[in-house]
């Protein structure tokens, strides 16, 4: 299962580092759970010195090490789709990184050796992280089920009055199953994006931007996309030839300009960049 676009959206990256740090930054200073009393000298004024540097350089740590972790979260998404597993081993490492750089911070100030306390203060991090984690996800699950469902609910008439149409052009688009659950014609699609279990159709609806989650997988609608001039550009997309402005390149990267301003730049990967190519010069 993959992870969908709304996970790695800037805005949503952005709100999970700034709202991480500050909850690590606000739960150390109420409960101070990783720098314990056992460096506490016998002048107090001086361990409190010491502690009030300590909480505020820790949370610039995460702040960093997060804001560095989900900006290569962001790029690599743009190329490749990160699976459920994925998503889980990079925050697995995010959270050793930034106990790693906070360990060694500590063994510095308090002259210690590197290491010796690192089990205490990994496991004090993933305490306090791990109720932010765990809140991004929940709401990112309901984000999912609530669009998915504000997406039936606004296309069912339209649906339920189309199913049966045999226009020309017009494209049937089946779930998993094999029950036909969408019908629009070719010329109307922009893109097509996998997200884990469905796809996402993106189409022109009254000249709107319009989209529809479908159960299924891109292999499994593969045959009527290409009958219908839409190419596989990315592991998790397909784009409609018709509807590409450009096709730019930046350094190593190829990004498809579509015609449609609200509509972000696709990526093409280099498994399909010639195919992409190929295609586009005979439309």
């Amino acid at each position: 299962m993959e992870l969908t676009t709304y996970a790695t959206k800037p805005k949503t990256l952005i709100t999970e580092v700034l709202l991480t740090t500050v909850f690590f930054l606000l739960f150390l200073v109420i409960y101070n759970p990783l720098f314990g009393h056992r460096y506490a000298t016998e002048d107090y004024a001086t361990y409190k010195t010491m502690q009030g540097l300590v909480i505020p350089i820790a949370s610039a740590i995460l702040l960093v090490v997060m804001a560095l972790s989900r900006t290569a979260m962001y790029f690599v998404s743009r190329f490749r789709a990160i699976s459920m597993w994925s998503y889980f081993f990079w925050l697995v490492v995010e959270v050793l990184i930034t106990a790693l750089f906070i360990d060694l911070f500590i063994s510095l100030l308090f002259h210690e050796g590197y290491f010796e306390h690192l089990n205490e203060v990994l496991f004090g991090v993933v305490m306090v992280v791990i109720y932010p984690y765990a809140f991004f996800w929940v709401q990112h699950l309901y984000h999912v089920s609530a669009t998915n469902n504000h997406l039936y609910e606004e296309q069912i008439a339209e649906l339920q009055q189309g199913l049966n149409r045999n226009d020309p052009g017009a494209i049937r688009f089946a779930d998993e199953k094999g029950n036909v659950k969408l019908v629009v014609q070719a010329q109307y699609i922009y893109y097509i994006e996998s997200a884990g279990n469905y796809v996402t159709i993106h189409y022109e609806n009254r000249g709107k931007l319009t989209r529809f989650a479908l159960r299924n997988t891109l292999k499994g609608i593969e045959q009527v996309c290409i009958a219908n001039d839409l190419v596989r550009c990315h592991r998790s997309y397909f784009i409609n030839l018709h509807k590409i402005k450009l096709l730019r390149k930046e350094g190593e990267n190829i990004f498809a300009e579509m015609d449609n301003n609200d509509i972000d730049d696709i990526p093409v990967s280099k498994t399909y960049a010639g195919d992409v190519m190929a295609k586009a010069a005979q439309t």
